[in-house]
């Protein structure tokens, strides 16, 4: 791989990684918003519940917009692989898949490999008319 090329895989895979973490963050999140609110059914003191819940909502969006942009303007293991080929994708760096078989809609790059071999004459162009 080249030097560029190794540079751009690393940026992918800290942009993956980032994405896993805010993943994470927001599962989190989730689970101990339900968590706070059983506690304020059970103990009849629901207003409490919206203070944890707003403070740590208004960091969770702070961590998409830093993860991901704003929406239409920003940039699992199986989920992880997908999302590194993207991130690649983006950086122009082909995945290798797609370096080893050519576009169908591109003629001209799959003949670029071909190579015309003249045929070795075994005739006399005398024996032709």
């Amino acid at each position: 791989m080249k030097p560029k090329e190794d540079k751009r895989y690393e940026m992918a895979r800290k942009r993956v990684k980032e994405k896993k973490k805010f993943y994470e963050h927001l599962t989190t999140y989730l689970v101990m918003c339900i968590f706070f609110m059983l506690i304020g059914i059970f103990f009849r003191g629901r207003s409490w519940v919206l203070f944890p819940v707003l403070g740590w909502g208004i960091g969770v969006a702070m961590h998409y917009f830093q993860v991901f942009g704003m929406p239409g303007m920003g940039p699992a293991e199986d989920w992880e692989e997908r999302a590194m080929q993207e991130e690649l994708r983006k950086l122009g760096v082909p995945p290798p898949e797609e370096e080893k078989t050519p576009e169908p809609d591109k003629p001209a790059d799959r003949e670029e490999g071909l190579e015309l071999k003249e045929l070795e004459k075994k005739y006399d162009e005398r024996d032709l008319v």
